[in-house]
């Protein structure tokens, strides 16, 4: 029986990565694609996600528009620095000059919260949600739905950062920070459904940059697209000084497909997020030193395999 999941992503470069990996396995049977704002604004990331299931030849999967904005939208626009707020890109797609294609299909009439209810309703603790971008898409469907939660099987969430290493700001991670109340009602609402891969331990595995130039030779037409896609995004890692060519989403993507062999260390913590401080609103605190309590705890990703990674994705080259 294939495993049931919908991938919530905001679009970017990494998200597609992530998606194309994710559909080549023949286990996974991915019900839909739900949008959320994060690395391009939210018509973009619908864009994006249509062109995606064109360009790997699944218009079957539905691609639903979600949230456009967080929770709590800021008063002066983004939160984030100006380097940081287009990262992706303006359109997420690295800005680069994309052909056409013949297929491209519509977004699905229903929007994101309502077919994330309606999957999660029809398969009853059988749907894993692979969660790629900010949380509020899944937070809008915990509050509108209440027993959403309760009837989903795993949520697979890359973002966060438990020691206080940042990204989009020197102490937040990006998906965090751009939605902390919407990561906080999910790590306290799902609690040990929740396997987290923090912006640490993906910065902690590590792929040299020799291993990323060998996979662009000779590679088939969608891993053509996803460099091409990913060309200027590299380029900018190298000028602010990354030495680390993992990207997040994908690691995220290997962990749901090999958690067994990818996992190599993981520790479990009750999670909330810092709402109010001037310099770490965003950030992730551990609530439980004292509590031993497991009913809320989310798995927290500490070490991953860089093998697995390498191997996975590797195995790609030619599709």
């Amino acid at each position: 029986m294939k495993k049931l999941v919908i991938i919530d992503n905001d679009g970017g470069v990494d998200d597609a990565w992530a998606i194309f990996t994710i559909l080549q396995d023949p286990n996974i049977d991915v019900l839909a694609l739900t949008c959320v704002f994060g690395n391009t604004d939210l018509d973009n990331v619908c864009q994006n996600n249509l062109r995606l299931v064109a360009q790997f030849n699944r218009t079957e999967i539905p691609v639903c528009k979600g949230a456009g904005m967080p929770l709590v939208p800021t008063a002066n626009g983004s939160p984030l620095p100006d380097n940081f707020q287009y990262f992706h890109g303006r359109n997420g797609f690295g800005d680069v000059e994309l052909e056409s294609l013949p297929n491209i299909p519509t977004l699905c009439q229903e929007n994101a919260f309502v077919k994330l209810n309606t999957l999660v309703t029809k398969f009853k603790g059988q749907v894993t949600l692979v969660c790629l971008g900010p949380l509020t898409n899944i937070a809008l469907t915990m509050k509108m739905y209440p027993e959403f939660a309760a009837n989903i099987e795993a949520a697979y969430i890359m973002g966060g950062n438990y020691t206080a290493m940042g990204n989009s700001t020197k102490r937040p991670e990006f998906n965090i920070h751009i939605d902390p109340e919407a990561a906080d009602i999910v790590f306290r609402g799902l609690g040990s459904k929740c396997t987290l891969l923090p912006w640490e331990t993906c910065r902690a595995t590590k792929i040299s940059l020799n291993w990323k130039i060998n996979l662009e030779d000779a590679c088939g037409p969608s891993m053509k697209f996803l460099h091409k896609i990913e060309a200027p995004l590299i380029s900018n890692k190298i000028a602010m000084g990354f030495d680390n060519f993992v990207s997040s989403d994908v690691l995220l993507a290997v962990i749901f497909l090999k958690e067994n062999s990818s996992i190599k260390d993981s520790v479990n913590h009750s999670l909330g997020v810092e709402l109010a401080g001037k310099y770490t609103r965003g950030q992730l605190i551990v609530l439980d030193h004292l509590d031993d309590s497991d009913s809320l705890k989310v798995r927290i990703v500490r070490t991953a395999c860089s093998e697995e990674y390498q191997y996975l994705i590797g195995s790609l080259k030619n599709l």
